[in-house]
C-alpha cells in the first residue's frame, strides 16, 4: 500500500477525496454537537447515569416537543450514517490491482455498487475499515432514538372527602375523624372470631386502610389532607353532580382534577345543612355504653351536642392494568360514592385533556346502585354501612340485614347505636375539585447519548484514517473502471466484446440458448450480436430482484401482521356497548393508551431490552434501504452506460483529467438520491412514532411497583402511514425498470466488471498519424505528463508489467476524451471451415470523436 503524503493528498484534492474531505467535516461537526449535548447533560443531571429531563408541563407540549425532536434526531443521524456509507462505498471499491486479481482467479467484482461479494475481493485494510463504518453504525440505530424520551405521570391517588357546605368556609369547626365516625378503609380487619378461613380480612371500596391513630398526628396524610380541603376548597372547581360522578366514577388516572370533596345532604337536608351532632347519627344510650369509651381513649369523642360539618374522609386510589387483560380497573373508594371496588374496565379511555366518557358505556361494571352511571343529574349514594362477606356472600347480606347481625357489625365498628336507616342515604349537592395541571416530561438519557457520541467520534477518526492510508484510488464509479480498462485492456477479456452481464445469471444464460458446457465464464471467440431486452428492468441480475423484493416482502408482511394485531388488540381493549370497537387509529403522541405490547418473553420495567426492542426496526429499515439504495444505483448505472451507445459524452471519474467530468456523488445524481434521503428520514421518523419506549411515572399503573412503568407502546397511525409509505416506495423502482427503456444497443453492464472489461479493447493500435493528433497541444489535459507518472507507479505497485508505449499514450489520450460505443475499426475476414464463404469480423467498443462508431448490426459477428 502507498504511503501518503501532503503533496499526495493536496494532488487528490478532487473526485472522492474532495467529498470525503466535505464528510468528515460534515460528521465532525455533528460528533462535536452530540459532545456539547453530552457535556450539557452531565453538569446538569450531576451525572451521566441520571437522566436530565428539560420540559415539564402540558402533555400536549411535550409530545410536540418530542416529536420535533426525533425528526431531528433521525435527521442528525441520516447525516452521520450517510456521510459513512459514503467512505463505505469507497472502501468496498476495488482497485485495478484487485480487479486485475480477481479476474484472474476466474472471479467478478461490482463496480459502481456497493456488493457483499467485493468484501472478499478488497484490501484487509479495506475491509476492516468498512466494518468499522458499518458497526458503529448500529448502536446509532439501536439507541439514538431513545436518547431523547417523553415520561407521562399517571397518578391515581387523591382523597376524597364529604361533609356539609360550611366545611369549606375557613371558620367553621370539625371533628376528626368525622360525623360518620369511620376512619378511611373502615377497620383493617374484623376479629377472628367474625370471620373464617374464606372471609375478606376486612372492609373495601372505603379508601384506602389507616391505623385509627393517625387520626391523632396533625401530619399525618389523612389528617393534613383533610385540613387542606378545608382551608382551600372554596378556590377549588365547582362540578354539578354529574359531571362529578362521571368524572370519579371514571376509570382512569386523575389528570384533569385530584383530591375533592363532595357536599352531600345526610339525614333531615333542613336539620342537618350546617352539619351533623353525635346525638343526630347515633343512640347515645347505646353508644356511650359500649362505643365512646374506644373514641375518648383516642380523644377523638366529638362534643354531643356540637355540629360537625366533615362527615367522611377517605384516601383512595385508582389502579388499572396497563395490558387490560384482568378486565378489573380497581378504586379503592368504589363504594363510598355508590358502586363496588371493583369496576369492569371495558371503557373507551377519553383523549387526554378531555373530560371523561359517560359511564353508562361501560359493561357489567360490578356496581349496587346503578344510578351512579346513569345520565341523572342528581347524585344520590347509598351506603347504610359497611358489609362483610364471607364464603356466602348471600347468606352474609341477609344475616346482615337482620337487626341482631347488623348491631353485632356497628358494634366491631364502634358505632353502636348508628341510625342507618336516617343515614344511610347521601345526596351529593355539588363537588369542589382541586385542578391538576399535567406532569409531562421530556428528557434525555447522558449514558445513551454519550454511547451514540462514541460510536460518531469513531466514524470521526476513520474517516480521517481512510483519507491518510488509503492510497491507491479505487474504481469507484463505472467511469473509473472504463478509464482503466481502456488504458491498460485486461487480457483475460479480451475477444469477448459482445459480453453483457446475462452471462452470469442461469435464467438469462437459458433464455439465450448457452449451453452448459460453456459456463458462465467468458470463452474468447466470434459472437453473433443479438440486442439484449430494451427493459430497464433485465439489466439488474434476477437474483437482486429477489433478494430485494424478499427482503421488502418480509418485513412489509411482519408490519401488516403487526398493525392487524395492534388493530384487533385495541378493538378488544376498548369495547362499546359489549362489542369490539371499530378500527381505532392512535397518533403521533407517544401514550401507553395507543397500545402497548404484550410479550410474555420480554422482561417488563427494564429499560435496556425495551430499548434494543423498540429500535430493532430501525436496524432492519436501514437494512431495507441500504438494498433499496443499490437497486436504483444498479439502474441508474446502467442508464448511464447504455447513453454511450447513442452519444459521445465524457466519463464520470472521481479524479477527471481532460473532458472527463466529476461530481460530489459518486453514483445517484441528486435527482434520486435526495428523495431517497427524505423518504429514508420519513420512514425512520414514523417507525420511531410507531414503535416507541414508554416511561410512566406515577402509581395510576398496577404493575407500576418500582414508580416507573418501562414497557414498549406502538400507535397504529404512524405504522400504518409507515407501510403505506413504504409499500409505496417498494412499487417505483419496478414500476421504473418495467417501463423505462434502455435506448441504446449496448450490452448490458449490470456493475460486472468483466463486461466493462471486455468492452474497453480497442480495435487495433493507432496509427502515427493519428497518435500525433492525439497527443497534440489543447486534445489532452496539461496533467498529461502527471497521470503517465502515477500509471508507471500504479503499474509497479501492481506488478502487471505492463510497458509504456505508443499505443499506451494513444489510450490515455482516448480515455480522456468524448466517447460512444459500438461497432469501431474494419474488423477482419474470417474464412469459415468446410464452406466456400468468409464471414466478417467486426469489434464493439469505446472510440472517440475521430472515428466512426456505429450501431451493432443484429446477427453479424463481433469479438
Amino acid at each position: 500500500m502507498a504511503s501518503w503524503s501532503p503533496q499526495r493528498a493536496l494532488s487528490h484534492r478532487q473526485g472522492w477525496r474532495k467529498t470525503a474531505l466535505v464528510n468528515t467535516v460534515l460528521v465532525t461537526i455533528l460528533t462535536s454537537t452530540l459532545a456539547i449535548l453530552v457535556a450539557v447533560i452531565a453538569a446538569n443531571s450531576g451525572s451521566l447515569t441520571k437522566n436530565l429531563f428539560f420540559y415539564q408541563g402540558s402533555c400536549q407540549t411535550s409530545t410536540q416537543i418530542n416529536v420535533a425532536l426525533h425528526l431531528a434526531i433521525n435527521t442528525i443521524a441520516m447525516g452521520i450514517v450517510a456521510s459513512s456509507n459514503f467512505f463505505m462505498q469507497v472502501l468496498n471499491a476495488p482497485s485495478r490491482a484487485e480487479v486485475d486479481a480477481a479476474h484472474r482467479n476466474r472471479k467478478m467484482v461490482d463496480i459502481g455498487v456497493q456488493s457483499a461479494k467485493n468484501m472478499w475481493h478488497v484490501s484487509r485494510f479495506k475491509l476492516v475499515s468498512a466494518l468499522i463504518f458499518g458497526l458503529s453504525s448500529l448502536p446509532i440505530h439501536l439507541l439514538f432514538n431513545s436518547v431523547v424520551f417523553q415520561s407521562d405521570f399517571l397518578g391515581g391517588n387523591w382523597q376524597t372527602t364529604f361533609a356539609a357546605e360550611p366545611f369549606v368556609d375557613n371558620n367553621t369547626t370539625y371533628s376528626l375523624p368525622g360525623a360518620y365516625l369511620a376512619p378511611s378503609g373502615f377497620w383493617p380487619q374484623y376479629p377472628p372470631e367474625y370471620r373464617d378461613s374464606s372471609f375478606r380480612p376486612g372492609y373495601y371500596g372505603f379508601g384506602e386502610r389507616i391505623n385509627i391513630t393517625q387520626y391523632t398526628n396533625a401530619s399525618s396524610p389523612i389528617v393534613s389532607g383533610i385540613a387542606r380541603a378545608a382551608g382551600s376548597a372554596s378556590n377549588w372547581k365547582r362540578l354539578d353532580p354529574l359531571t362529578c360522578r362521571r368524572q370519579y366514577i371514571a376509570c382512569e388516572p386523575r389528570r384533569t382534577y385530584g383530591d375533592v370533596v363532595m357536599v352531600i345532604s345526610a339525614g333531615n337536608n333542613t336539620l342537618h345543612k350546617n352539619g351533623w351532632t353525635l346525638e343526630d347519627v347515633v343512640d347515645t344510650s347505646v353508644f356511650n355504653i359500649t362505643s365512646a369509651p374506644f373514641w375518648g381513649d383516642l380523644g377523638l369523642l366529638p362534643p354531643a351536642n356540637q355540629p360537625n360539618t366533615l362527615w367522611y374522609s377517605a384516601l383512595c386510589s385508582t389502579t388499572q392494568d396497563p395490558m387490560r387483560t384482568t378486565g378489573i380497573c380497581r378504586t379503592s373508594c368504589g363504594t363510598s360514592i355508590g358502586g363496588e371496588e371493583d369496576f369492569n374496565n371495558q371503557c373507551p379511555v377519553p383523549p387526554r385533556g378531555s373530560e371523561p366518557l359517560d359511564a353508562s358505556l361501560c359493561q357489567n361494571s360490578f356496581v349496587r346502585n346503578t344510578s351512579v352511571f346513569s345520565n341523572d343529574k342528581n347524585w344520590t349514594i347509598v351506603n347504610e354501612y359497611p358489609r362483610f362477606y364471607g364464603a356466602n356472600d348471600s347468606l352474609a347480606l341477609a344475616l346482615n340485614n337482620t337487626p341482631f347481625q347488623r348491631d353485632a357489625t356497628l358494634k366491631l365498628q364502634h358505632r353502636d347505636g348508628f341510625r342507618v336507616d336516617e343515614f344511610g342515604q347521601w345526596e351529593v349537592e355539588y363537588c369542589l375539585a382541586e385542578s391538576v395541571s399535567d406532569r409531562c416530561k421530556v428528557g434525555a438519557s447522558g449514558i445513551l447519548l454519550l454511547v451514540v457520541t462514541i460510536c460518531a467520534a469513531l466514524k470521526t477518526v476513520q474517516c480521517l484514517v481512510v483519507l491518510w492510508r488509503l492510497g491507491e484510488d479505487p474504481l469507484v464509479t463505472p467511469g473509473d473502471a472504463i478509464e482503466s480498462f481502456l488504458v491498460r485492456p485486461d487480457q483475460a477479456t479480451k475477444d469477448v466484446c459482445t459480453l453483457s452481464s446475462h452471462r452470469f445469471s442461469a435464467y438469462w444464460r437459458a433464455q439465450e440458448g448457452v449451453t452448459e458446457s460453456e459456463g458462465s465464464w467468458p470463452v474468447p471467440g466470434p459472437r453473433n450480436w443479438r440486442r439484449p431486452s430494451d427493459k430497464l428492468l433485465v439489466s439488474v441480475r434476477p437474483g437482486t430482484w429477489m433478494r430485494v423484493y424478499g427482503l421488502f416482502g418480509v418485513s412489509l408482511a411482519v408490519a401488516v401482521w403487526f398493525f392487524a394485531t395492534a388493530v384487533t388488540q385495541l378493538g378488544e381493549k376498548y369495547r362499546v356497548d359489549g362489542e369490539r370497537s371499530p378500527f381505532r387509529m392512535t397518533g403521533l403522541d407517544h401514550s401507553y393508551e395507543n397500545g402497548l405490547l404484550d410479550a410474555t418473553w420480554m422482561p417488563k420495567d427494564q429499560l435496556i431490552p425495551s430499548i434494543l426492542l423498540s429500535n430493532t426496526p430501525q436496524v432492519v429499515l436501514s437494512l431495507n434501504y441500504f438494498v433499496y439504495n443499490a437497486l436504483w444505483t444498479r439502474m441508474h448505472s446502467e442508464l448511464e452506460w447504455n447513453a454511450f451507445a447513442l452519444s459521445y459524452r465524457p466519463l464520470r471519474v472521481t479524479s477527471p483529467k481532460g473532458q472527463q467530468t466529476s461530481t460530489y456523488r459518486l453514483q445517484l445524481p441528486y435527482l434520486y438520491s435526495v428523495p431517497l434521503v427524505v423518504g429514508s428520514i420519513l420512514l425512520h421518523w414514523l417507525v420511531a412514532n410507531a414503535i416507541y419506549l414508554v416511561m410512566i411515572e406515577g402509581d395510576y399503573l398496577t404493575e407500576n411497583e418500582s414508580g416507573v412503568y418501562i414497557n414498549v407502546g406502538y400507535s397504529t397511525g404512524p405504522m400504518l402511514a409507515g407501510i403505506i409509505v413504504c409499500s409505496a416506495m417498494a412499487a417505483v423502482p419496478l414500476l421504473f425498470g418495467i417501463y423505462h427503456k434502455l435506448k441504446g444497443s449496448m450490452t448490458v453492464m449490470g456493475n460486472n466488471s468483466l463486461v466493462i472489461s471486455a468492452s474497453c479493447h480497442p480495435a487495433s493500435s493507432a496509427p502515427d498519424d493519428k497518435l500525433t493528433k492525439l497527443l497534440s497541444p489543447g486534445y489532452i489535459s496539461e496533467s498529461s505528463a502527471e497521470s503517465l507518472a502515477l500509471m508507471a507507479n500504479a503499474e509497479t505497485r501492481t506488478g502487471i508489467g505492463y510497458k509504456e508505449d505508443a499505443g499506451l499514450h494513444g489510450r490515455i489520450a482516448l480515455s480522456q476524451g468524448r466517447l460512444k460505443w459500438g461497432e469501431v475499426g474494419s474488423g477482419e475476414t474470417l474464412a469459415e471451415e468446410g464452406l466456400a464463404r468468409t464471414v466478417k469480423i467486426g469489434h464493439l467498443g469505446f472510440a472517440g470523436e475521430d472515428e466512426h462508431v456505429s450501431t451493432p448490426e443484429q446477427g453479424k459477428m463481433y469479438q
